[in-house]
């Protein structure tokens, strides 16, 4: 007779995504949907504290910030600054956690009833 295997005692934890996975998911999703990545390094043409990447949406003439978080990932001193400055002169940048909510946010803002929004917007911008 072999010995009686015992259960794992451990309990299993939920499986925690990493921030590439993140990324790549979210921005395979918008590549779906129209978007172009670009990947924006600080470097020496970038501004301290600006989000991972800039999404371009050519046919809708848009640019989406977008800075990925994973977990309890926080955002530092200038890139809060930087966030705020820019959405202060009508950048739309967001900050994304987690998937699940990250495609509502783009269906609540892109989806059918943000394309009508952004729609009218458009016409009333016009008068």
């Amino acid at each position: 007779m072999g010995r009686a295997v015992k259960p794992n005692a451990r309990k299993a934890s939920p499986l925690k995504l990493r921030e590439r996975d993140i990324t790549r998911t979210c921005n395979d999703y918008l590549m779906l949907r129209g978007w172009r990545p670009v990947r924006m390094n600080a470097g020496p043409f970038g501004a301290s504290g600006q989000p991972d990447y800039i999404m371009l949406h050519y046919r809708r003439k848009l640019a989406l910030w977008v800075e990925y978080k994973a977990g309890e990932g926080r955002l530092g001193e200038k890139q809060v600054e930087w966030i705020a400055n820019e959405r202060r002169l009508g950048a739309l940048v967001v900050v994304v956690r987690d998937i699940d909510e990250f495609m509502v946010w783009y269906d609540r803002t892109f989806g059918q009833e943000g394309q009508q929004r952004m729609q009218l917007e458009m016409e009333h911008a016009g008068e």
